[in-house]
């Protein structure tokens, strides 16, 4: 996946980087591969770089929401890092609620959140 760099960081937990040729209006494919790969590597959180990304637009925000359903049907928990300040504005302006996933500072903040016991019969446990 060149649009979607994915990266095992150990205790359950994957890397998500987003790449500069990723379509978030078109990404029923790369939704599909990667909660493939979620999957094979038994994955509890998935942590979602965006620091590349100088903006989140009304598209790319409907990726995001799609992206933390995904995990919410698999058991696991979104969290969106290195967000620029001019995104996160841009991202509070266009929500009603709380976003479908946490965000945190960094990578590795997100990664000393604790993890929730997946509840039984989930999809992913």
């Amino acid at each position: 996946m060149d649009r979607l760099h994915v990266t095992p960081l150990g205790e359950a937990q994957i890397l998500l980087e987003p790449g500069e040729a990723l379509d978030p209006s078109d990404s029923d494919e790369d939704m599909a591969q990667l909660y493939a790969q979620l999957q094979d590597h038994g994955a509890r959180r998935l942590i979602c770089d965006l620091g590349g990304l100088p903006v989140v637009d009304p598209v790319y925000y409907g990726w995001l929401e799609r992206l933390a359903t995904l995990c919410g049907v698999a058991g696991m928990e979104m969290v969106v890092v290195n967000m620029r300040p001019a995104a996160a504005y841009a991202l509070a302006r266009q929500l009603d609620g709380p976003p479908a996933f946490a965000c945190e500072r960094s990578v590795e903040r997100a990664r000393r959140r604790p993890l929730e016991q997946p509840e039984e019969g989930a999809a992913g446990g």
